[in-house]
């Protein structure tokens, strides 16, 4: 996996018209307008892969993969 950083925005509709065209699988985190935690998925990724993907991107950042 080579990422180089993370792609930010201002507003959250932003960062996903960025992403638009750019992934075959995708797992979206975040919160909602009334503040929960909320999450979305497409259906070519399970809960193992998810969980997968949350653990590599912690060691990650916490490595300082991503910057500042």
């Amino acid at each position: 996996m080579n990422v180089q950083e993370i792609h930010q925005a201002k507003k959250p509709d932003n960062v996903l018209e960025m992403a638009k065209g750019n992934y075959e699988s995708l797992f979206i985190i975040g919160y909602d307008n009334d503040g929960n935690l909320d999450a979305r998925g497409t259906t070519n990724i399970n809960n193992a892969e998810v969980l997968w993907l949350i653990e590599l991107f912690k060691i990650k950042l916490l490595n300082g993969d991503y910057g500042d």
